[in-house]
């Protein structure tokens, strides 16, 4: 079993987490033990078949007890996934089967746990948090927008009510003394990036006081600070959608920023930006698509100096200026409205590349998010201090106790260990997979690769079969449904515009003759329920018409259709004017490629296959570079902090 067996003691304080010096030591699996604790599970629930409520709440109640004084010993864990299992049954009408019970003793075990989508990883939950919460051991349930934090909760929430425990929930609109009395429950449903905050706004009230010094604070402090804080500290964690939360969120910062007051901001960046568009790029100024920046030439910087103006009061510091306007030159060449971001309720909104979703209360540091107000003639936001700064990786490892659940993390596997020490354990599924696979069409051109969708969609339109076509971006799926409705195709889309309407969109994509164009892991998390002639028509189709940066999105995707037993096909269609393509490999390059093949429109898919195959991997190698540079200079600050004596 885990390290921590036990619920928190004195020796953690009254804010337990892990602290930098504690050595994680990585869990170890043992299918022997997993199966003697699976056929544990199912003896004691056969006694619980003929009990009533009451006799079933008796044996909770002296399970409690058990628990709470002798920790999660083995036998007591499986006592309580069957009271579990049986009380699920009776309120929700859902049974956990032995699969999922073997995911939940991973979790309750501090690994990860990799099921196939569709088979139940919010049901799975409710086995290792109930078991805690009867423990006394504060838990959190995470995942990654507030839609899901809530309908988890409210799902669960009969089954947590019978079993005596009380959940809270934390979403972006949560109250700061809401927040509170949320942590206090014995399980609380949030998202990652709001708990997080939360914990930093906590740390820096708390500051470098010893955990002991605040256990000491609360017996002759009147208003000890034990009563300011928000969280009881880091005990437990269960991570949904645990890869795009511990892999693609990881390379963005936690940063909380106080408002700085300048009268002069407005006409600040709008004189950076004016300076940026006189420029001219390859002469003035370079742009790397690969690393994602724009820099200035030799050329550049002495146009900037005949450009300003000497008499301003701003702007004066060179060194400045010509990052501010590297700045400038990001925003109007690199980030694209509708594919990087929104302008969304006249304000400026980040889109996560990852999921195309929208990331709540992020902005871009360093001037950028003002620039970009700026060029869209938008209300400028006040320029921002940094108060406290955490990565995601620092923030995770400090749970005493920490597990996830994802449908793909094979590929990210080694990363998990070594980041997280987190074993990924791959779980059965219950049902067998019928997901078929119906290869891959490579188009030398983007016109020959819409042509492609088009006539494939349409042959699928006149079938009634449910299509599901993904795109990388809002820009991209919106091109993509209007090609479909000049062409006489109804469809719905669902990108980071929806993001309101997304799990009831999603929810119809498996009704017959249904077209949904949806951006990558829009709905992820939300079934995509079959109906009995979508069924007998062979289920959901979907088209790729973009890959992603990593192997394992892609695999997200595809592993929409064919849940839980169902049929299911997928297919990509892709061009090489991609950016999967452009930003690994040089113009020459994808033209002598096109040479070889003849000047042919359709690439042979042994090639395409190849291409993408060797660009993921090269970009995924340089996207975990970037995390762990991230999480090299967390560690770093950390130790000049502490030297300083802060």
């Amino acid at each position: 079993m885990s390290l921590y067996f036990k619920q928190p003691g004195l020796s953690h304080g009254v804010y337990p987490e892990r602290h930098t010096s504690d050595k994680k030591k990585r869990v170890k699996f043992s299918l022997r033990k997993a199966e003697k604790f699976i056929t544990a599970v199912n003896d004691h629930e056969k006694n619980n078949n003929s009990s009533n409520d009451k006799q079933l709440q008796e044996q909770l109640v002296t399970l409690k007890i058990q628990l709470r004084s002798q920790g999660l010993d083995p036998d007591l864990v499986a006592k309580s996934f069957a009271l579990i299992r049986e009380f699920s049954f009776r309120r929700l009408a859902m049974r956990h089967h032995d699969e999922q019970l073997l995911a939940g003793w991973i979790l309750i075990n501090g690994m990860l746990a990799e099921m196939q989508t569709g088979e139940g990883k919010t049901l799975t939950a409710t086995l290792a948090a109930g078991t805690t919460g009867l423990a006394g051991i504060p838990t959190h349930i995470m995942t990654s927008n507030d839609y899901l934090v809530t309908r988890d909760a409210a799902k669960m929430g009969p089954l947590y009510k019978s079993l005596g425990l009380s959940i809270g929930i934390i979403t972006e609109n949560t109250a700061t003394t809401e927040r509170r009395h949320a942590y206090a429950k014995n399980i609380t449903y949030g998202t990652a990036t709001q708990i997080a905050f939360d914990y930093m706004q906590d740390h820096m009230l708390i500051g470098s006081i010893h955990p002991l010094h605040l256990q000491a604070d609360t017996f002759y402090n009147i208003s000890p600070m034990k009563k300011k804080l928000r969280l009881r500290g880091l005990c437990y964690a269960i991570v949904d959608e645990a890869d795009s939360i511990f892999i693609d969120e990881a390379r963005t910062p936690l940063i909380i920023s106080n408002t700085m007051n300048n009268e002069d901001q407005d006409r600040f960046y709008e004189t950076v930006l004016k300076l940026a568009i006189q420029l001219e790029k390859y002469q003035d100024f370079n742009i790397d698509i690969k690393s994602k920046t724009a820099s200035l030439t030799t050329d550049g910087e002495h146009k900037l100096e005949q450009l300003f103006e000497k008499k301003q009061t701003i702007l004066t510091n060179i060194r400045q200026r010509n990052e501010l306007v590297q700045q400038a030159l990001n925003a109007l060449y690199l980030l694209i409205k509708n594919k990087h971001y929104l302008v969304k309720d006249n304000k400026i909104q980040i889109i996560n590349e990852n999921t195309g979703r929208l990331m709540d209360k992020r902005s871009w540091p360093q001037g950028l998010q003002q620039l970009l107000e700026s060029k869209e003639a938008l209300p400028l936001t006040k320029n921002k201090e940094t108060l406290a700064r955490m990565s995601f990786q620092s923030f995770f490892n400090r749970y005493l106790l920490l597990s996830g659940m994802t449908g793909t993390a094979r590929e990210i596997s080694s990363e998990l260990k070594e980041i997280y020490a987190l074993n990924v354990i791959t779980v059965p599924a219950h049902k067998s997979i019928k997901r078929k696979y119906a290869g891959h069409l490579i188009y030398s051109n983007n016109n020959a690769k819409y042509a492609a969708i088009l006539d494939t969609v349409r042959l699928l339109y006149k079938k009634r079969k449910p299509v599901l076509l993904g795109t990388r971006s809002v820009e991209e799926s919106e091109k993509v449904a209007l090609l479909l409705t000049e062409s006489g195709i109804v469809n719905q889309i669902l990108n980071a515009k929806q993001d309101r309407q997304e799990a009831e969109k999603i929810a119809q994509a498996g009704q017959p003759g249904q077209v949904t164009v949806a951006t990558n892991m829009a709905g992820r998390g939300t079934d995509i329920i079959l109906s009995n002639e979508a069924r007998k028509l062979g289920g959901l189709h979907i088209i790729i018409i973009e890959q992603n940066d990593s192997a394992r999105i892609d695999r997200q995707l595809t592993g929409r259709c064919a849940r839980q037993g169902d049929p299911g096909h997928y297919q990509f269609i892709v061009s090489l004017d991609d950016r999967l393509f452009t930003q690994v490999y040089s113009p020459f390059s994808l033209k002598y490629i096109v040479k070889l093949t003849n000047k042919k429109s359709k690439i042979p898919s042994w090639i395409g296959v190849y291409l993408v195959s060797r660009a993921q991997r090269k970009i995924e190698k340089n996207h975990q570079t970037l995390r762990k540079k991230l999480l090299k200079t967390d560690l770093k600050r950390k130790k000049m902090l502490a030297f300083s004596g802060k």
